[in-house]
């Protein structure tokens, strides 16, 4: 019996660890301004925290090999393409910087491909792989089923990153029920 009363609490002690050791790790850093720009462009903003999270684990000076910036990670050209959209004028890199201005952008160029793809995985392939291939993939029966949804892509870097963003998705809609 005292072997079970051990092996009980030490499952409740590691439980209770893991659970702050993930709260951790699945930060929710601008979640005031993440808030603010999901509602603004009707998305969920579970789906902004995943791509924040597989993009730049929340680091606001995150530069990729592709020279995307920022939090949401945005070419210049997408920044301004979004800003365009938005009427904000004169979007330059060091903007690309500031959470409030990567967030309000990425946010739109996210629900924009919500509204194109209507599909999350479509969607997000396109935020990593671009719109161009999806559509070609989208015409393709070896990567979509109906010409609609993406079953699957040529890149497996954009394979990997719809998963990561489902299992990000999964995680933070579990530890952050109330947000």
């Amino acid at each position: 019996m005292k072997k079970i009363f051990k092996f009980i609490i030490f499952l409740v002690i590691f439980a209770i660890l893991s659970y702050y050791v993930l709260i951790n790790v699945y930060k929710t850093n601008y979640i005031d301004i993440i808030d603010e720009e999901s509602k603004q462009n009707n998305v969920d903003k579970y789906h902004i925290l995943s791509i924040i999270k597989a993009e730049s684990n929340f680091k606001p000076d995150a530069v990729s090999a592709k020279n995307a910036i920022g939090l949401m990670q945005l070419t210049l050209d997408t920044a301004k393409w979004c800003a365009g959209q938005l009427g904000i004028e004169d979007i330059e890199i060091s903007d690309l910087y500031v959470p409030e201005i990567n967030i309000k952008l990425g946010t739109y160029y996210f629900s924009y491909l919500m509204s194109r793809y209507n599909d999350f995985d479509t969607a997000i392939s396109a935020y990593n792989a671009g719109m161009g291939n999806v559509d070609k993939w989208l015409d393709d029966s070896e990567y979509s089923i109906d010409g609609n949804k993406i079953k699957n892509t040529p890149f497996d870097e954009t394979n990997r990153y719809v998963t990561k963003i489902n299992n990000n998705l999964k995680i933070y809609k579990f530890l952050y029920k109330e947000l």
